[in-house]
């Protein structure tokens, strides 16, 4: 009997170091697994914000906000020269597709207060050989005094408004260009010449 209560006691240590290991892995692993969840958030978070991704957040800012000028900002201009020429009308096209999704959009809740959510729903990017001629119309155009562009993509961005259980949408395609690195809005007034 007494050996009994000697290999109780021996094991007994034995079994309560190993439960402690266990919680000690298993708490390890909670920590692990919520380090890896916060790292998910933050990388999700910093990826949504870079790219051609980053700049339709802007955009659709500049929607929900109903700031056109935001929207213009980040229309690319080869030069001073072009920006002049071309600044008021596509001035002009920024105000018109903001405040068009904003009248269609209250005119469809009654004036009421709705908030406006996006998501890209197909993007396409120009295939090389397209992307070169643009480039060389726009180094012969301008005198070879232009950024060569990167890449065009063709994002088409759905917006969707609602209030309480009712909702509407209309979807917006934006040509982006990439230049020295940075994603922008093409200028509405080439459409004509250079991307058509």
């Amino acid at each position: 009997m007494a050996d009994a209560k000697e290999k109780n006691k021996e094991t007994k240590p034995e079994q309560t170091s190993e439960a402690s290991k266990q919680k000690a892995r298993l708490k390890k692993g909670v920590i692990c697994a919520a380090v890896l969840a916060v790292v998910a958030i933050v990388l999700g978070a910093v990826l949504s914000s870079v790219g051609y991704r980053g700049t339709v957040k802007k955009i659709a800012k500049a929607y929900r906000t109903g700031q056109p000028d935001q929207l213009y900002a980040m229309t690319w201009f080869p030069d001073a020269e072009e920006e002049a020429e071309d600044g008021a009308f596509t001035r002009s096209s920024c105000e018109s597709s903001v405040n068009g999704i904003h009248k269609a959009f209250s005119d469809y809740f009654g004036g009421k207060k709705y908030h406006i959510r996006y998501r890209i729903t197909k993007h396409t990017e120009m295939n090389e050989k397209r992307l070169a001629d643009i480039n060389e119309s726009f180094q012969i155009g301008f005198d070879g005094n232009v950024p060569t562009i990167e890449k065009v993509l063709d994002v088409e961005v759905k917006f969707t408004a609602r209030r309480f259980f009712k909702k509407t949408s209309a979807t917006e395609t934006f040509t982006l260009l990439k230049v020295n690195g940075e994603w922008m809005l093409k200028d509405p007034a080439w459409d004509s010449y250079y991307f058509e």
